[in-house]
Protein backbone atom coordinates (compact mmCIF):
# COMPACT_ATOMS: atom_id res chain seq x y z
CA UNK A 1 0.00 0.00 0.00
CA UNK A 2 3.09 2.29 0.76
CA UNK A 3 4.82 1.78 -2.56
CA UNK A 4 1.11 2.44 -4.20
CA UNK A 5 0.63 6.09 -2.50
CA UNK A 6 4.32 6.85 -3.17
CA UNK A 7 4.16 5.85 -6.73
CA UNK A 8 0.85 8.18 -7.27
CA UNK A 9 2.52 10.55 -5.33
CA UNK A 10 5.29 10.60 -8.11
CA UNK A 11 3.34 10.56 -11.15
CA UNK A 12 1.02 13.51 -9.81
CA UNK A 13 4.18 15.40 -9.66
CA UNK A 14 5.33 14.59 -12.46
CA UNK A 15 2.67 15.67 -14.19
CA UNK A 16 2.25 19.00 -12.52
CA UNK A 17 5.81 19.21 -13.28
CA UNK A 18 5.37 19.13 -16.99
CA UNK A 19 1.79 21.04 -17.11
CA UNK A 20 3.99 23.93 -15.52
CA UNK A 21 3.20 27.79 -17.52
CA UNK A 22 5.81 30.06 -17.91
CA UNK A 23 4.76 33.56 -15.93
CA UNK A 24 6.61 36.92 -16.54
CA UNK A 25 5.91 38.47 -13.30
CA UNK A 26 6.21 42.09 -12.33
CA UNK A 27 6.00 43.09 -8.31
CA UNK A 28 2.52 45.01 -8.96
CA UNK A 29 2.63 47.69 -11.23
CA UNK A 30 6.59 47.74 -10.98
CA UNK A 31 9.32 45.58 -12.47
CA UNK A 32 11.73 43.80 -10.30
CA UNK A 33 14.82 45.67 -9.92
CA UNK A 34 15.70 48.57 -11.71
CA UNK A 35 18.19 48.32 -14.46
CA UNK A 36 19.51 44.88 -17.02
CA UNK A 37 21.95 43.88 -14.00
CA UNK A 38 19.72 44.34 -10.98
CA UNK A 39 16.87 43.30 -12.63
CA UNK A 40 18.78 39.75 -13.98
CA UNK A 41 19.30 38.92 -10.14
CA UNK A 42 16.29 39.23 -9.19
CA UNK A 43 16.01 42.71 -7.36
CA UNK A 44 19.01 41.70 -5.00
CA UNK A 45 20.77 45.00 -5.77
CA UNK A 46 19.28 46.83 -2.82
CA UNK A 47 21.18 44.78 -0.85
CA UNK A 48 24.49 44.15 -2.88
CA UNK A 49 24.19 47.16 -5.49
CA UNK A 50 26.12 45.75 -8.40
CA UNK A 51 25.78 48.48 -10.84
CA UNK A 52 25.62 52.41 -9.86
CA UNK A 53 21.99 52.50 -11.28
CA UNK A 54 20.76 49.87 -8.67
CA UNK A 55 22.19 51.55 -5.82
CA UNK A 56 21.12 55.63 -6.75
CA UNK A 57 17.75 54.44 -7.09
CA UNK A 58 17.44 51.40 -5.21
CA UNK A 59 19.65 51.85 -1.78
CA UNK A 60 21.52 55.23 -1.94
CA UNK A 61 23.50 54.61 1.45
CA UNK A 62 25.48 51.98 -0.88
CA UNK A 63 27.63 54.38 -2.91
CA UNK A 64 29.88 55.13 -0.74
CA UNK A 65 30.79 51.24 -1.69
CA UNK A 66 31.94 52.22 -4.96
CA UNK A 67 35.49 53.27 -4.16
CA UNK A 68 36.23 53.93 -7.66
CA UNK A 69 34.54 56.36 -10.49
CA UNK A 70 31.25 54.04 -11.91
CA UNK A 71 29.81 54.46 -15.06
CA UNK A 72 26.53 52.11 -16.34
CA UNK A 73 24.47 51.81 -19.46
CA UNK A 74 21.69 49.69 -19.94
CA UNK A 75 18.43 49.09 -21.69
CA UNK A 76 15.78 46.77 -21.44
CA UNK A 77 12.58 45.93 -22.95
CA UNK A 78 9.59 45.42 -21.40
CA UNK A 79 6.44 43.75 -23.48
CA UNK A 80 3.42 43.69 -21.26
CA UNK A 81 0.41 41.42 -22.53
CA UNK A 82 -2.44 43.33 -20.94
CA UNK A 83 -5.61 42.28 -21.66
CA UNK A 84 -9.32 43.15 -19.56
CA UNK A 85 -12.60 41.37 -19.51
CA UNK A 86 -15.81 42.78 -18.15
CA UNK A 87 -18.71 41.82 -16.25
CA UNK A 88 -20.82 44.61 -16.84
CA UNK A 89 -24.05 44.65 -19.08
CA UNK A 90 -22.51 45.87 -22.10
CA UNK A 91 -19.51 43.50 -22.41
CA UNK A 92 -16.70 45.88 -23.11
CA UNK A 93 -13.74 43.58 -23.37
CA UNK A 94 -10.40 44.83 -24.60
CA UNK A 95 -6.76 44.63 -24.81
CA UNK A 96 -3.93 47.12 -24.38
CA UNK A 97 -2.70 48.58 -28.00
CA UNK A 98 0.54 49.63 -26.16
CA UNK A 99 3.14 46.40 -26.40
CA UNK A 100 6.47 47.55 -26.08
CA UNK A 101 8.36 50.08 -23.70
CA UNK A 102 11.94 50.71 -23.96
CA UNK A 103 13.80 51.33 -20.42
CA UNK A 104 17.28 53.10 -20.45
CA UNK A 105 19.19 53.37 -17.39
CA UNK A 106 22.61 55.42 -17.06
CA UNK A 107 23.98 56.04 -13.74
CA UNK A 108 27.22 57.68 -12.70
CA UNK A 109 29.08 57.16 -9.05
CA UNK A 110 31.75 59.64 -7.87
CA UNK A 111 33.22 59.03 -4.84
CA UNK A 112 34.39 62.07 -2.80
CA UNK A 113 35.75 61.19 0.05
CA UNK A 114 36.43 58.24 1.88
CA UNK A 115 32.84 57.68 3.08
CA UNK A 116 30.89 59.46 0.69
CA UNK A 117 29.75 59.30 -3.12
CA UNK A 118 27.79 61.65 -5.55
CA UNK A 119 25.59 59.49 -7.49
CA UNK A 120 23.82 61.16 -10.89
CA UNK A 121 20.98 58.36 -12.49
CA UNK A 122 18.62 58.78 -15.10
CA UNK A 123 16.05 55.61 -14.90
CA UNK A 124 13.28 54.12 -17.06
CA UNK A 125 10.79 52.78 -14.92
CA UNK A 126 7.71 51.09 -16.49
CA UNK A 127 5.10 49.15 -14.51
CA UNK A 128 1.99 47.34 -16.97
CA UNK A 129 0.41 51.02 -18.20
CA UNK A 130 -1.94 50.37 -20.92
CA UNK A 131 -3.28 52.40 -23.88
CA UNK A 132 -7.25 50.84 -24.77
Amino acid sequence: MRKLVLWIAFMLSFVLALSEVSVWATNGAQLIGTGPISRSMGGTGIANPQSGVSAIYLNPGALPNFKKFTANFGASLFMPNVESTSTSATGDNGSSSDTLFPLPSIGLVIPTGANTALGLAVIGVSGNGTDY
